[in-house]
């Protein structure tokens, strides 16, 4: 079964969890646990205890490495990233050598890429990974 990690920013979580429920239903496991926290996606990191943001961090890494492609929905460049985890788990993930998929706008210089594939919408994300999800088979 074809494992996916998917990334956002942490106030994108609801939309993030659609979006694996849509893998789910063709089949693709995702791996990102993340979206399972029970914390609202307006929370502030200052108010997790220290631990359990150790804790979280080493979780999103297990679960990049088990993933088989890793997908960042971005965000335009006048959007403010919050947090900023995302972009730490996109080098991550390509640094493992695990094939990246930008879900919107190129918005770093690193999704210019040759390696990096990126895409207008999840639509057209989910087809790309339903299609390799069927030449896994």
């Amino acid at each position: 079964m074809l494992k996916v990690y998917l990334a956002s920013q942490y106030g994108c979580k609801e939309q993030t969890r659609k979006c694996a429920n849509d893998l789910r239903d063709v089949g693709i496991d995702c791996t990102s646990v993340w979206l399972n926290e029970p914390h609202d996606p307006t929370s502030r990191l200052v108010s997790l205890h220290e631990n359990l943001k150790v804790q979280y961090a080493e979780q999103d890494i297990a679960d990049i490495l088990r993933a088989d492609i890793f997908v960042v929905f971005s965000v335009t460049e006048d959007t403010s990233i919050v947090r900023g985890g995302m972009v730490f788990e996109t080098g991550f993930a390509y640094g493992q050598g695990k094939p990246v998929i930008v879900c919107g706008p190129k918005q770093c210089i690193f999704h210019f890429l040759p390696d990096i594939q990126q895409v207008e919408t999840w639509t057209e994300a989910l087809a790309i990974l339903k299609k390799k999800a069927e030449e896994q088979e």
